[in-house]
């Protein structure tokens, strides 16, 4: 008997990544504000969030998603996700904006 695609098991993994300057995340208010975002993000995207730290000079969260989704993919959608609806609240952080983003370049990713 073949297992249908949702009782397949969940994949854990860490993705950390850090904004281009730690001005961005140096407000408590914009702390909280995004992990209120990465955790609106994960469940449009159909991930469960299993830990989220934000913190002044980078990101760790922890998530689980099914095995056929691409996880490079997902990391891509959720920094671009996050950039534009932090830039969309707080219009000030265009002044921090790299190469078209808050974020730095690339991330690091871990199956756990």
């Amino acid at each position: 008997m073949k297992k249908s695609f949702e009782s397949q098991e969940k994949l854990l993994y860490l993705v950390e990544f850090g904004p281009v300057s730690e001005k961005v995340l140096e407000q408590q208010v914009v702390l909280d504000r995004l992990e209120t975002i990465l955790y609106e993000w994960a469940q449009t995207a159909g991930l469960e969030i299993d830990s989220c730290d934000v913190l002044p000079d980078y990101v760790a969260m922890t998530f689980y998603v099914k095995p056929l989704v691409d996880i490079d993919d997902a990391i891509v959608a959720l920094k671009k996700y996050s950039n534009d609806a932090l830039l969309k609240e707080f219009s000030n952080f265009q002044q921090f904006v790299v190469e078209g983003s808050l974020w730095e370049d690339g991330y690091d990713v871990e199956l756990l």
